[in-house]
């Protein structure tokens, strides 16, 4: 769960899902994976996304996110460089884990592995 650091929940130390059951946020577009994974967490939690705007892109998101326009959720691969120069933080959230699968697909005729030596740090060993 992503804020600007000058959002009102990203002063709190801590937050369940209750109270975000108010707060606006910014989603996917339908049929994202990333979407789906959201709504599920949500839903198992009995708790209904307040849903103001929906883009198509991770970075659109981050971007609506910094203005300040309400919170999300991407994955903490995709905010980095935003966490680090503090352009973002992540909410700690109590009592919500969101944990999706991730794919990695190379063409099965390239005999370069540079997929694999991408992908280790984040411990992906096979692609």
């Amino acid at each position: 769960m992503i804020a600007s650091p000058d959002y009102p929940l990203a002063q709190r130390p801590s937050l369940t899902m209750h109270d975000l059951h108010t707060a606006p946020f910014i989603i996917r577009e339908a049929g994202s994976g990333t979407r789906e994974t959201v709504e599920q967490a949500f839903a198992r939690c009995g708790i209904a996304m307040r849903v103001v705007m929906e883009l198509g892109s991770t970075e659109a998101i981050k971007q609506a996110v910094t203005a300040q326009l309400g919170i999300s959720v991407v994955s903490r691969f995709t905010v980095q460089l935003e966490l680090e120069t503090r352009r973002l933080v992540i909410l700690p959230i109590e009592d919500l884990t969101i944990r999706r699968s991730l794919t990695c697909v190379r063409h099965v005729v390239s005999s370069d592995e540079p997929c694999a030596r991408c992908m280790a740090p984040y411990g992906i060993s096979r692609c």
